[in-house]
This record gives structure tokens, C-alpha cells and sequence, in this order.
């Protein structure tokens, strides 16, 4: 199941741009490092298993392997 939510950016001020702005960045970052594990090692592993050293919560931390699994 794919889900999705819309948020309104109407309200939204340079700090919170900034902080989305940065977190977005973190975790395109993340996708990519996850890409590249998986087509070095071709095989698929928790979040937990493979990286610990990011600031990211878990929960972003398994969107992004995910994300990069189904990318592959």
C-alpha cells in the first residue's frame, strides 16, 4: 500500500523551508547510499543491519532502504 499525505506550504516560513530543505537533502543522500549497497552486495538487509552512523530517524532510515529496493 502506497500512501501519501498533502501538506500546504502556505504558512511556511524561511526556517522550516530551510530545515525541509535540509532534511530532504539527508535523505535523498541516504536513498543513494543505500542504492549503492544494495547493487554492490545484491542483497537486501534491515536499515538497523547496514548503517548507524546517520542522524536520521529509524523511520526515515527504512523509507529510504525501501525506497532504494524498489529503485533496483
Amino acid at each position: 500500500m502506497k500512501r501519501a499525505v498533502r501538506l500546504s506550504l502556505k504558512f511556511l516560513t524561511q526556517s522550516k523551508a530551510n530545515r525541509l530543505s535540509a532534511l530532504l537533502v539527508r535523505y535523498r543522500s541516504e536513498v543513494n547510499f543505500y542504492i549503492d549497497f544494495f547493487w554492490n552486495n545484491g542483497e537486501r538487509k534491515n536499515a538497523y543491519q547496514i548503517r548507524s552512523d546517520t542522524i536520521l530517524s529509524g523511520r526515515y532510515r527504512t523509507a529510504a532502504s525501501n525506497q532504494a529496493w524498489d529503485i533496483l
